[in-house]
């Protein structure tokens, strides 16, 4: 089985810290809107936070359970303990 995480690590959270600083928030103010404004700022913000903490598919292994094991031998084996 497979699924999708992001690893949020110092080097990623450095990384992204600093593509915030580059980033020139100065050109939200050129924008007249208020929503367009919001647009941008949350547009921006998911760029940078996808580029810092990229998606990567891991796979996660089975664990194996043995399936002889019943409730019963389980009752039984904390009755015995």
């Amino acid at each position: 089985m497979k699924s999708w995480r992001r690893n949020f690590n110092k080097n990623n959270i450095n990384k992204f810290t600093k593509l915030l600083e580059q980033v020139r928030w100065q050109d939200v103010k050129l924008v007249s809107e208020t929503n367009a404004k919001f647009e941008w700022f949350i547009s921006k913000l998911t760029f940078l936070f996808n580029k810092a903490f990229p998606l990567r598919q891991r796979v996660i292994k089975k664990t194996y359970q043995a399936t002889w094991i019943t409730q019963g031998i389980k009752k039984s084996s904390k009755n015995v303990r």
